[in-house]
């Protein structure tokens, strides 16, 4: 004889009434979280949207009376670390570039580094000097030598940055090949030579160069060249995902005046937004072929992207996109 089935002590409506609830508090964890998103989002934009209306051009020295100029490079390329050289353009536009002394560091990432990936093996590398912009190329300097102006974040153009003055944000939107012809225009100007005191060529930075640069001197135990930190209050990437420190931070959402940063994070040899706001072309070509190297992550990069030793990498040679940029460096003959 078959027994009676024991009855749920819990009435059915109970249980459901418990699924319910549970449901509804996971659903509210997840708004309020998003809301939160939002609102360092919205906080960012605001307070930055302020900071550019009321931002004047970012002030350039005289062609060519500035210290590092006249004085020419010694033997062993001995200059100050601190020396800065403008480079003129066209009236009231002149390129900032810092001195990065020479010396060795290990470049890579540790092995213990948070978010680490397979190309970023640890080496050893060796420079002899050389000049990299203090600045991404900003749209001012484009416009100077190219007549043109790329950019998806342009104020002239409809979009988030309509009627602000973006002549001191980086250019965006370049190819490859852009870069490039941007390089060689540099280059046919043959006035390089009398500005920074000896033969030089225009370049874009080799990727270990650029790495040796964004450290600073300070070594690769730190993943940024100001600490193990970043939740975008140092730099413009996505706060909202940060890396070392469990608070949220701002989100842009849009590249912002270069230099803006620079008063929060200081670089030991002067360089500006090496971590965030635009991808760097660097020189060197990556696999497969028609690749390039891209360094520093930009405004909608996580900052576990953004680190030092981080590679991207982007092609073919004449794709375009909005978060990609460049930095002209200068080397010594």
């Amino acid at each position: 004889m078959m027994g009676k089935r024991q009855e749920s002590t819990s009435p059915r409506w109970l249980l459901i009434a418990t699924g319910v609830f549970g449901l509804l508090g996971a659903v509210l964890v997840v708004v309020t979280r998003y809301y939160e998103i939002q609102k360092a989002r919205a906080e960012a934009v605001r307070a930055q949207r302020e900071a550019d209306l009321a931002l004047n051009p970012a002030p350039t020295a005289p062609a060519i009376s500035n210290p590092g100029a006249a004085a020419p490079v010694g033997s062993g390329n001995a200059r100050p670390i601190s020396d800065t050289v403008y480079y003129p353009l066209a009236p009231g536009v002149s390129m900032a570039f810092c001195w990065i002394p020479p010396g060795s560091a290990t470049l890579g990432s540790p092995a213990g580094e948070f978010g680490r990936r397979p190309d970023e093996p640890e080496k050893q590398f060796v420079s002899k000097g050389f000049w990299l912009g203090k600045y991404e190329v900003t749209q001012a300097e484009w416009e100077a030598v190219t007549r043109t102006n790329p950019s998806t974040f342009n104020g002239k153009r409809p979009g988030v940055v309509n009627g602000l003055n973006t002549a001191n944000f980086p250019v965006d939107d370049l190819s490859w090949i852009d870069a490039q012809n941007f390089i060689k225009s540099l280059a046919a100007r043959r006035d390089a030579p009398s500005v920074f005191g000896k033969p030089c060529s225009f370049c874009l930075p080799h990727e270990d160069e650029w790495e040796y640069a964004c450290r600073g001197g300070r070594g690769n135990a730190i993943p940024f060249y100001f600490g193990n930190a970043l939740n975008g209050r140092d730099s413009n990437c996505d706060g909202t995902r940060p890396f070392g420190v469990p608070a949220f931070g701002p989100m842009l959402g849009r590249t912002c005046a270069v230099g803006s940063y620079e008063k929060l994070a200081p670089h030991p040899w002067g360089l500006c937004d090496m971590h965030g706001n635009v991808h760097e072309y660097c020189e060197t070509e990556a696999r497969p072929a028609n690749k390039r190297v891209l360094r520093g992550g930009c405004y909608a990069s996580p900052p576990v992207l953004c680190r030092s030793a981080v590679r991207d990498i982007f092609g073919p040679d004449t794709n375009r996109y909005n978060t990609v940029g460049m930095r002209v460096c200068v080397r010594p003959e």
